[in-house]
């Protein structure tokens, strides 16, 4: 009685001009629901389901130094307390390397000064020195073979078929370097290394099946049979040229 002009619908329509909450009413009863946003309840979920993915390490390693303070709900209580010692440790790490350039190595160290690196880095920063001289010896690779190369470096360069034969050694050096390092990987990651491994093998080396099955036959002309391919076609690797020719002198 004591508001002129309040009625139950004009109540409901200024609770659903309200964007901070919504009002439903019974009669003469209203029931405020709250819809605040719970940013530290979101934070730690993204942590927990970050936390799990396989390529979250490998893009803070090659962003953080950019966006060192992008992600502050992922560094807990314990890795800031420790960071001033870190911080030294990085200083006299990245001083006295000769891996990583020096654009880099003042941009590290222009950071540590500003505290804005973030304490995973600091934490991983042997892992980060290793990688710079992996880096620099894949520089002259495609970005896609980059790509499976460090996705497979626990497996001690597994396909050593993507690089010339003179760089085998150094890569398998820089490889097990980094392989010492790295923690151990959740299984998504595995499997992902599994699945490169796979295609790179396939994509690379077309014909490497083919050279397998090879084994198996004595005849040439059973591999073309076992392939369901005319016997006229030229393979793109040489060393299987012969045995197309071989049958083109069999058919004449």
């Amino acid at each position: 009685m004591g508001d002129q002009g309040f009625t139950p619908r004009t109540a409901r329509r200024r609770s659903f001009e309200s964007s901070e909450s919504l009002t439903t009413i019974d009669e003469n009863h209203e029931v405020a629901v709250d819809t605040t946003f719970d940013r530290k309840k979101v934070c730690s979920s993204l942590e927990k389901k970050l936390s799990l993915r396989a390529d979250v390490d490998s893009l803070l390693h090659r962003n953080i130094l950019r966006e060192g303070t992008q992600f502050p709900h992922l560094i807990s209580q314990h890795m800031q307390s420790n960071l001033p010692i870190k911080k030294e440790k990085l200083v006299t790490l990245v001083k006295g390397s000769n891996c990583i350039p020096e654009k880099q190595q003042s941009k590290i160290l222009n950071s540590v000064a500003h505290s804005d690196l973030h304490p995973s880095v600091l934490q991983n920063m042997d892992f980060h020195i290793a990688s710079c001289k992996l880096q620099r010896l894949l520089k002259n690779r495609s970005s896609r073979q980059a790509l499976q190369d460090r996705n497979v470096l626990p497996h001690d360069g597994a396909h050593p078929h993507l690089m010339a034969e003179t760089r085998k050694q150094r890569f398998r050096r820089a490889s097990l370097e980094l392989s010492k390092l790295l923690p151990e990987r959740p299984t998504a990651d595995k499997l992902v290394e599994k699945n490169i491994l796979e295609m790179a093998f396939t994509d690379v080396s077309p014909w490497a099946s083919e050279m397998e099955k090879a084994k198996e036959f004595k005849d040439p002309k059973e591999i073309l049979s076992a392939r369901g391919r005319p016997s006229t076609h030229h393979f793109t690797d040489p060393s299987m040229n012969s045995i197309s020719e071989l049958d083109g002198e069999e058919q004449d």
